[in-house]
């Protein structure tokens, strides 16, 4: 799992090393390039200005470890997440609490990490899993809203591959792009162009966007949908201080 940080006049990318819920907030220990050291960000500032300072990029939570709770300087911490060496080091979070140095070796694994982060980089849609894990990351699309598309291919290179973008928004913290190559589409589009829920279906060498969790490939034709030879997405920011 990576966020963005938006705090205290900050902006960076990190891994996420634990996280937890104190007094119903959720919390994150990210690693600070800036200032250089570790930080615990909550979810929104303490102004009550509903500024969101953590924007989650990807949710991959596979080699995390589970704590029911935790005892910190701030009190006790429940629902907590996080790598092992992290979650299981109870005095290590302490220290970061209190802005103390940490060993070396957690720092050069932070920043060893935090080096691999390519926020422009897309996600490929080549399996069951990595549709699956797309569709987690976006909650099956529920509640966003299809507001662009996007069409673009070379007229003077009949090689050139055609390629069309989808821009999706909600009140996430990001929007989320999907684009396909050499897409076929077929969708009425209403006046808000809500979705309720949506799947992926993978059928041979086509990649299906489907505006419904219940539709299937035997059946496809009855619901809007997105047909393309590849599919790939990623999140990307919104419009200047949107969230």
């Amino acid at each position: 799992m990576y966020v963005r940080i938006e705090c205290q006049n900050n902006k960076y990318y990190s891994y996420v090393f634990a996280y937890f819920k104190y007094d119903y907030m959720p919390m994150y220990v990210v690693y600070n390039p800036i200032d250089e050291k570790f930080d615990i960000v909550a979810n929104f500032s303490k102004k009550s200005d509903g500024h969101r300072q953590v924007g989650i990029m990807n949710f991959n939570e596979k080699d995390f470890v589970k704590k029911e709770e935790l005892e910190l300087n701030m009190g006790k911490v429940y629902n907590c997440f996080g790598y092992e060496w992290m979650i299981n080091n109870p005095d290590l979070i302490r220290d970061i609490e209190e802005n103390k140095p940490v060993k070396n070796e957690y720092v050069k694994l932070a920043k060893e990490m935090n080096s691999t982060i390519n926020p422009e980089a897309w996600n490929e849609v080549n399996t069951e899993e990595e549709a699956e894990e797309m569709m987690n990351s976006v909650g099956g699309f529920h509640d966003w809203y299809l507001v662009s598309i996007e069409a673009s291919t070379n007229p003077y290179d009949c090689d050139t591959e055609s390629k069309t973008k989808l821009r999706f928004t909600s009140q996430a913290a990001f929007d989320t792009l999907l684009e396909f190559k050499d897409a076929y589409i077929k969708y009425y589009f209403e006046w808000a162009n809500r979705i309720y829920s949506s799947r992926v279906i993978i059928d041979g060498e086509n990649k299906y966007w489907v505006d419904d969790e219940e539709a299937d490939i035997s059946d496809i034709e009855n619901y809007n949908y997105i047909q393309g030879s590849k599919l790939r997405w990623k999140f990307v920011l919104k419009e200047e201080n949107d969230w």
